[in-house]
């Protein structure tokens, strides 16, 4: 049986025309994974309610629409009798909540497929602000099985991303624990209990910023060269999104592998990452290449712990940056080689589990997109949930 499909005005219509005022509500915030989630859970943190007088009042159960909106960027809201988002972002109730599930929309509205739709839409629009105006969000055409199909293809998915989260889970577990046979072979990095020696990464590394190849310059990308930015750090990074030329690295600086890169720039700033190849990486990035005495793994953990330390030393101005000079300042325990080297063991032995979960969770991913590309089918095409 095929499957008809609406406008998605005809589900929808725009309203967020009501202020907050001098509500105390709690304030949400559109993530590109989660959705809509509750700002303090997001930042740790709430503004005073007397900042939010000017923000949006989102009621029960309307869909609050982000940008850009081509990642996927809205959810419903779902938690609260009201909250508060943003004026820079749309609000839209159901016209008819016995015609949709909103699970079920809320699905195909992050799903591949609608993401599609809005990219398609956009290509008349400024691409590089990634626009999509509110009538062409109304015009895009969503798959309506009837209710019950519409809640049963929901609960599917539902059940596939609890598969997938429960695995993420397990990964940040396996994190977790890793930090915690760090602080009990070495103590807490910010007391040092076990007195062990403290020492500048100048004195244990070599540091590097990065840099860019101009874009101008021919020949300089896509080469067999891993080019790290921000986006590719935080964990082991074996690959990254872009790549250089030996002609482009030389235009830009090399980390040997082993190499701990942090990001020291921008709103990711302390992000970190361990390099397993020899890489490029940009200016928003300093690399922390371990002489002999420090092992690379061990290093890399150290430097961890100072993640928020760097965040706060680069927070005093309007861009976040940590320069080159403060940076090398910046100093970890250094205790014997024997027993950093003793941490890596075991480092590695939880990466190998990560890895497994790493690839479970790969293939729970694969297995997400399957479903969402047979559930969400237009017209003419067969429906499982039917």
């Amino acid at each position: 049986m095929s499957v008809p499909t609406v406008r998605l005005g005809e589900l929808i219509e725009l309203s967020g025309r009501e202020k907050v005022g001098a509500r105390d509500i709690p304030i949400m915030s559109i993530t590109m994974r989660d959705g809509l989630i509750d700002q303090a859970e997001r930042f740790k943190k709430r503004i005073a309610s007397s900042e939010i007088s000017g923000y949006k009042y989102v009621a029960f159960n309307e869909l609050v629409v982000g940008f850009p909106i081509d990642e996927g960027v809205l959810g419903f809201q779902r938690r609260y009798p009201g909250a508060a988002v943003s004026p820079a972002y749309d609000v839209w109730r159901i016209l008819d909540p016995d015609r949709v599930d909103i699970s079920y929309l809320e699905r195909y509205l992050r799903s591949p497929q609608a993401i599609s739709a809005y990219q398609a839409r956009m290509r008349g629009a400024v691409s590089r602000r990634r626009v999509l105006t509110k009538d062409d969000f109304r015009e895009i055409q969503v798959p309506m099985p009837p209710v019950q199909g519409q809640r049963h293809i929901a609960a599917i998915l539902d059940s596939a991303d609890a598969l997938r989260a429960k695995r993420r889970e397990v990964i940040a577990k396996l994190d977790e624990l890793l930090q915690s046979v760090f602080v009990e072979m070495f103590g807490d990095p910010a007391r040092n209990p076990k007195g062990w020696p403290q020492k500048p990464l100048s004195e244990l590394a070599k540091v590097q910023t990065g840099g860019t190849p101009p874009s101008s310059a021919a020949g300089v990308f896509d080469g067999p060269i891993p080019f790290v930015t921000p986006g590719d750090l935080g964990g082991v990074v074996a690959e990254s999104r872009r790549t250089v030329t030996s002609d482009g690295a030389l235009l830009s600086r090399i980390a040997a592998a082993g190499s701990t890169l942090v990001c020291c720039i921008g709103a990711t700033i302390g992000k970190m990452g361990l390099v397993t190849r020899e890489s490029a990486f940009n200016q928003q990035i300093n690399s922390v290449t371990w002489h002999d005495q420090v092992d690379p793994v061990y290093g890399y953990h150290a430097m961890r712990f100072l993640g928020d330390e760097i965040a706060h030393q680069g927070a005093s101005t309007t861009l976040p940056i940590l320069n080159k000079g403060k940076f090398e300042k910046l100093a970890i325990m250094a205790p014997a080689k024997g027993d950093q080297e003793a941490f890596g063991r075991m480092a590695a032995a939880i990466a190998r589990q990560c890895n497994a979960s790493a690839r479970q969770e790969a293939q729970l991913e694969q297995l997400f997109l399957s479903l969402q590309q047979k559930f969400f089918i237009s017209e003419g095409q067969s429906c499982a949930a039917n």
